[in-house]
């Protein structure tokens, strides 16, 4: 779908400013915008042509029917200067214009506004709005281009049919540039806006009083400015008010707010100065005119590019935001994934240990001797009516005291083993409910620190991992040294611990013969220490800082989880976990090293 401009066809935008013109497609409704560009140009150009501040002359203050024209050329592309065209031909006919002189008038007015248009918005079907900083330079250039090219023909048009004499060629000719310059630069933007906005809320709606106030505020100093109560020389400090008045609305509201601002201020000057110079002779008219034409133009286009920077800059500032609210969220959601993943590795090195004393407990129960048990119940129910004789004189039943007996001591034993399995089945599950307590606590700033025994918490842990590294034949040696009991928090250690448990019987997994794991406590540097050291694969020289990194691992099936998530911790608790290794093939050790606080009593 595309919407006809001239003859090429233009995709329309999500952007209104990007759009060169509204979609008018039958010849009905080109006939009614034709028909209305006509009669709005009809209209303003007799009004401005009554309130003249001139008394005999073709040229106006600002000849506001141009900007009526390259707006609606801007909007509805080309063939909208017909109605331009019969407006400006009907006005020099309604003049009492000779025939051939309108003719030539219509056609400088139309071809300047075409040319303004063609500039502005119809080269390389460019749309336009002020809120871009190149488009007031752009509009300033189509503008005079425009102005240029009507007054040369219209002017020249009354200087060849004798109606201003060649001595006044000059004079008019920069009275009449200025005042289309000054339609098309105050009165296009104005109504490009207001027709591109039509379906929404004047977005200064919620701060109307503010910007009523400006107003207020700018057409008092634009009457004052052109006003006949000033002399000479006495108004600079009024300009100076006019744009500080620019500055402010730059500032506080959109470049919709200043076109309108321009247009308030422009027919405040011009009214003004009507007031000022009554029907002066052109000769007396034309200077203030064009100073007034040169000051509005100006003062307007300044006002576009500072309201176009600041309307940058908001833009700027808004995708930054925007930007650093997607990284906060990022962070927060990467962050949270990470929570994520690490008790999701971490419950799952319990649940290894849980997996292997469950299934240990149904094998047990799968070789109970209570079946046993229930056979020799069966066999005195049998014989309950000579129970006596049963088990003194029948060869089965002499020996069941004996074998309830061995079934009774058996069943004790199993109860046992049945028991610690099911004991360190709750370890495990507590444990499961103190990793998740922790992660949960690093969503906040609490830490849960308790007097504990170091080589306690150590033998915790190897307790939690025991049943795996019984199934993996890992041999554990301990060498524990003398440590005071100081404040920690029992619940990350063991965390860690676990995580360095499994990573050695892990690195032991492919090696033949025994597998020896060791571990020591003590202290080292007034801090802490505590090493598990294996006879596993080693780790390279370039590995042993990269092996805390997040996801990198070495291990097939790994993630890279574990160590990362150590390191974490141990600083968060103000401590280091550190890896050493003299190659491949030479085993490993890891060290956690924790701050020696301040010792608890025995």
């Amino acid at each position: 779908m595309g919407c006809f401009s001239g003859s090429r066809i233009v995709r329309p935008t999500s952007d209104p400013m990007n759009q060169p013109n509204l979609r008018v497609q039958s010849l009905r409704s080109k006939i009614l915008v034709i028909a209305g560009l006509a009669l709005a140009y009809f209209l303003a150009a007799r009004l401005l042509i009554s309130l003249s501040a001139i008394a005999a002359g073709p040229v106006t203050t600002i000849w506001l029917p141009s900007g009526i024209a390259v707006a609606a050329l801007v909007l509805y592309g080309p063939w909208a200067a017909c109605g331009s065209f019969a407006g400006s031909l009907a006005v020099a006919l309604a003049t009492s214009t000779p025939a051939p002189l309108a003719v030539m008038l219509s056609l400088g007015n139309t071809g300047g506004e075409l040319l303004c248009w063609w500039l502005l918005a119809g080269w390389r079907n460019r749309g336009f709005s002020v809120e871009h900083v190149m488009d007031g330079p752009r509009l300033a250039g189509a503008a005079v281009a425009g102005g240029v090219l009507s007054a040369t023909a219209s002017v020249g048009g009354y200087v060849r049919f004798g109606l201003i004499p060649p001595d006044a060629f000059l004079g008019s000719w920069l009275a009449w540039m200025g005042s289309g310059v000054a339609s098309m630069v105050l009165v296009t933007p104005l109504l490009v806006y207001a027709a591109r906005h039509r379906h929404q809320p004047w977005r200064v709606a919620g701060r109307l009083p503010e910007y009523g106030s400006a107003l207020l505020l700018l057409v008092a100093a634009a009457l004052l400015w052109q006003g006949p109560h000033f002399e000479r020389g006495v108004d600079e400090p009024v300009v100076l008010l006019l744009i500080l008045g620019q500055l402010w609305i730059a500032f506080r509201f959109t470049p919709a707010a200043m076109t309108l601002s321009n247009a308030v201020i422009a027919a405040s000057a011009v009214a003004a100065l009507v007031l000022r110079l009554g029907h002066a002779p052109p000769a007396t008219a034309y200077p203030f005119i064009l100073s007034l034409q040169l000051m509005l133009a100006g003062l307007a286009l300044v006002a576009y590019l500072l309201a176009a920077m600041v309307e940058r800059q908001r833009r700027s500032t808004q995708q930054l935001r925007d930007a650093q609210g997607a990284l906060v969220t990022g962070a927060r959601d990467a962050g949270r994934a990470e929570i994520a993943t690490n008790v999701l590795h971490n419950v799952g090195n319990v649940l290894n240990s849980v997996n292997v004393s469950a299934q240990l407990a149904v094998t047990r129960l799968e070789a109970s001797k209570l079946q046993g048990l229930t056979r020799a119940l069966q066999m005195l129910q049998s014989n309950r009516a000579d129970l006596g004789t049963y088990l003194a004189q029948d060869p089965k039943g002499k020996l069941l005291p004996s074998y309830l007996e061995q079934v009774g001591r058996a069943l004790e034993q199993e109860q046992r083993e049945l028991r610690q399995e099911l004991d360190l089945l709750v370890r495990n599950v507590d444990h499961i409910k103190d990793v998740v307590a922790t992660q949960q606590r690093y969503a906040g700033v609490s830490t849960v620190l308790e007097p504990v025994q170091l080589h306690e918490v150590v033998e915790d842990a190897l307790r939690l991992h025991h049943s795996d590294m019984v199934r993996a034949g890992v041999t554990v040696e301990r060498e524990f040294g003398d440590v005071p009991v100081v404040p920690l928090d029992k619940a990350r250690i063991v965390q860690i611990l676990v995580n360095l448990f499994s990573n050695a019987r892990h690195a032991m997994a492919q090696r033949e013969g025994q597998r020896r794991m060791v571990l020591r406590v003590g202290q080292e540097g007034g801090q802490l220490a505590v090493s598990v050291t294996d006879e596993g694969e080693g780790i390279s020289r370039e590995n042993l800082t990269r092996i805390f990194a997040h996801g990198f691992t070495t291990r097939r099936g790994g993630h890279g989880f574990g160590l990362h998530s150590s390191a974490l911790v141990a600083v968060e608790m103000g401590g280091t976990l550190v890896a050493h290794s003299d190659g491949p093939g030479a085993g490993a050790t890891f060290t956690l090293k924790l701050p020696l606080q301040q010792a608890v009593p025995a």
